[in-house]
């Protein structure tokens, strides 16, 4: 088993530290070669998101307000405060070493919504690492949402607390749920 440092970002939210990756093939296995991979995992630059994140802005504060007050009238608010602020706030700051931050996180602002979209479906659970804390479980929604209510709730994810993202649309959605059997 190869142990990696620095496998994921501070902005993630997700618990830091050791992380063990393990190799299925047996020419990775060789000193050399894991030595090889675990300078590339540890030096590989994040990518880029394809949104932007302004913490500061009017729109994050407004969402804040509205979201605390019950003011749910944009597309996906409700769903979200029914079933996601319990774990990820009503800011979108999550937990440290619990849950992650929704509010800035380049996964919520990426390109391709499609791991959104299957992880909301599927659910998922933190990694177990070295040293840190226990692992967390985010339930599957497959069979509490429909594919519209997915793709509002992760539009509003995706447009809110300061984020700013292509929206997720029903088809989207529909392609993830359809390769997943979902």
């Amino acid at each position: 088993m190869l142990i990696v440092e620095r496998c994921l970002t501070p902005v993630s939210g997700t618990p830091r530290g050791r992380r063990a990756v393990r190799l299925s093939c047996d020419a990775a296995s060789r000193t050399g070669d894991r030595a090889a991979i675990a300078g590339y995992l540890k030096n590989s630059p994040p990518r880029a998101p394809n949104g932007h994140f302004d913490v500061d802005s009017r729109a994050a504060r407004q969402t804040v307000r509205a979201l605390r007050t019950g003011d749910v009238e944009r597309p996906g608010a409700g769903i979200y405060a029914t079933y996601c602020a319990r774990c990820h706030r009503m800011d979108g700051a999550g937990e440290r070493q619990k849950y992650p931050r929704l509010a800035g996180n380049p996964a919520v602002l990426g390109a391709s919504s499609a791991s959104l979209v299957r992880l909301l479906a599927e659910g998922g659970e933190s990694p177990r690492t070295q040293g840190g804390p226990e692992p967390h479980k985010m339930p599957s929604f497959a069979n509490r949402l429909t594919t519209n209510e997915m793709a509002q709730v992760l539009t509003f994810v995706r447009n809110t607390w300061g984020n700013a993202a292509a929206p997720v649309t029903s088809r989207d959605v529909s392609k993830v749920r359809a390769a997943l059997g979902k």
